[in-house]
C-alpha cells in the first residue's frame, strides 16, 4: 500500500493543476487503448480524447477551430525521433504548449485460449516492435508491422488466428478483453516516449492558460530552421545558439523536400535565462538561416517515474 501511494505521488509530481474542467478536444493517433490516449489520460484527464487513424489527421484537428489540441509522440528513448511527426510540425501552423514524458510498458497480448507456445506472429506498430526486438528474436517470433499498437490489439482480438499475438498496453488489454501472455517485454526497462501537446497559433495561449504548472523542470523552447548548403552555415547557427544560456537537448536534421542537399534542423533547448534572452538569441539566429519557425515555448506537464 505504501509503495502504491509513493508511486502515485511520484506520478502526480509533474502534472499541472487544472484551473477549470475545460471543454477541450484532444486528438491522438490510433485506436482507443493507444499509448497516446494513455498519456492524455495521465496528463490531461479532463480533456475529451478523440482518436484519428493518421498523424496528419491529428495535426489537422489541432490546426482548425478553437478548443482543440493534439498529442503527438516526437521521440522515444530507445528508437529516437518520430520523423513523420517532425515533418508535420513543420508543415502545419501549430504551436507546442506542453510536453508529456511517459514510461512505455509493452505487453504481449493474445486471445483467450491461445497459449505462449502457440504464438508464431506478433503484430504491432514498427516503433513498438523495434523497442521489443531482442525479446522477439530470443523467442523466435515473427514481427508483423501494423498501423498502431492499439489497432493491432483490436485486430488480433477480433480475428480467429490461433498463432498470433499483439504488443500493446495494459489499457488495450482491458479494452479489448485480451489475455496477457507476458509483461514489460521492452528491451530497455527505462523506455520512455516524449509527447508534445500542440494547438493552433490562435488557440495555443488559451490552452496554456488552462494550466498552472507546479514542477521543477526547466522550461523548453523548440525551433526548426533551414540552412544554405554552404561551408560554415551550421557552425554560424550554433554560434548564435551559444549566445544564450541554453542546454541543447535535441539537434535533429531532415532533408528539405525539393531542395537537394539542404536540410532543416530541429532543436530543443532547456534554459534558465529570461525568455526575452531566448527571443534575442532567435533574432540573431534568423540572420544565418533560410527560415526559422518557433515551434513553441512550453513546460513539462507530466512525467512518469521510471521504475526498474
Amino acid at each position: 500500500m505504501m509503495k502504491r501511494e509513493s508511486q502515485k505521488q511520484a506520478n502526480d509530481a509533474g502534472r499541472p493543476s487544472i484551473r477549470q474542467k475545460p471543454l477541450v478536444e484532444a486528438a491522438y493517433q490510433g485506436e482507443r487503448g493507444a499509448f497516446s490516449e494513455l498519456a492524455l489520460k495521465k496528463a490531461f484527464p479532463f480533456f475529451i480524447r478523440k482518436p484519428y487513424p493518421g498523424f496528419s489527421d491529428v495535426v489537422k484537428h489541432a490546426e482548425i477551430g478553437s478548443g482543440r489540441c493534439a498529442l503527438l509522440p516526437v521521440e522515444n528513448s530507445t528508437e529516437g525521433t518520430v520523423r513523420e511527426v517532425y515533418d508535420l510540425i513543420l508543415r502545419y501552423q501549430v504551436e507546442a504548449v506542453a510536453e508529456v514524458i511517459m514510461r512505455i510498458r509493452h505487453m504481449l497480448l493474445a486471445r483467450h485460449g491461445v497459449e505462449p507456445g502457440d504464438i508464431r506472429k506478433v503484430y504491432s506498430h514498427p516503433q513498438a516492435l523495434a523497442q521489443c526486438k531482442d525479446y522477439l528474436k530470443f523467442r523466435g517470433l515473427e514481427a508483423v508491422q501494423f498501423s498502431n499498437t492499439a489497432a493491432a490489439v483490436k485486430m488480433v482480438s477480433e480475428s480467429t488466428m490461433t498463432d498470433a499475438a499483439a504488443i500493446g498496453s495494459e489499457n488495450a488489454a482491458e479494452l479489448y478483453d485480451m489475455k496477457t501472455i507476458d509483461k514489460d517485454i521492452e528491451d530497455d526497462k527505462k523506455n520512455r516516449t516524449r509527447f508534445l501537446l500542440v494547438a493552433s497559433k490562435e488557440n495555443a495561449q488559451a490552452i496554456k492558460e488552462m494550466m498552472e504548472y507546479d514542477c521543477d523542470f526547466a522550461p523548453k523552447t523548440s525551433i526548426v530552421f533551414g540552412l544554405r548548403n554552404r561551408p560554415g552555415s551550421l557552425s554560424r547557427a550554433l554560434d548564435a545558439l551559444k549566445s544564450a544560456d541554453v542546454n541543447l537537448t535535441l539537434v535533429y536534421s531532415r532533408p528539405i523536400s525539393g531542395r537537394s542537399w539542404e536540410y532543416s534542423f530541429y532543436v530543443d533547448m532547456e534554459y534558465s535565462c529570461p525568455e526575452a534572452q531566448i527571443d534575442e538569441m532567435l533574432h540573431h539566429l534568423k540572420e544565418s538561416t533560410t527560415f526559422l519557425k518557433v515551434v513553441g515555448h512550453y513546460g513539462v506537464a507530466y512525467q512518469d517515474a521510471v521504475l526498474l
